[in-house]
């Protein structure tokens, strides 16, 4: 994947096999070994599954106390993120900014033009 999992698809998280919740994991440095991404994959934890999960839950399935903590965390960042792709943004001008629409209006995007489609 060239892409980085959480730029595209973080409000997709539901829809996470085990293995795309892993490299997610993975991309987000959160000093996890092989053997607690063994215990998710042995424990068959989905994105549907994680988003449930607290440390309470993580401890349960065999995760030690820090790394429990930790995906606790991961699994609050990610709820909070996906209940709004643009959180961050305080306003339409900021999101419209962002692609270089200076508006404060949806009318002033411009329509799509389709590109050649390659056979």
């Amino acid at each position: 994947m060239s892409t980085s999992t959480t730029e595209h698809d973080s409000y997709l998280v539901e829809n996470w096999d085990t293995e795309t919740l892993i490299v997610h994991l993975k991309e987000q440095n959160l000093k996890l070994d092989d053997d607690d991404f063994a215990i998710l994959r042995k424990k068959k934890i989905t994105g549907q599954d994680f988003l449930d999960m607290t440390e309470e839950k993580f401890e349960k399935c065999g995760l030690e106390m820090g790394p429990a903590m930790r995906l606790a965390k991961e699994v609050q960042t990610l709820k909070d993120n996906t209940k709004r792709p643009f959180s961050s943004y305080r306003s339409l001008s900021e999101v419209l900014a962002k692609y270089d629409i200076n508006s404060d209006s949806i009318t002033s995007i411009p329509q799509f033009a389709p590109g050649k489609l390659y056979a």
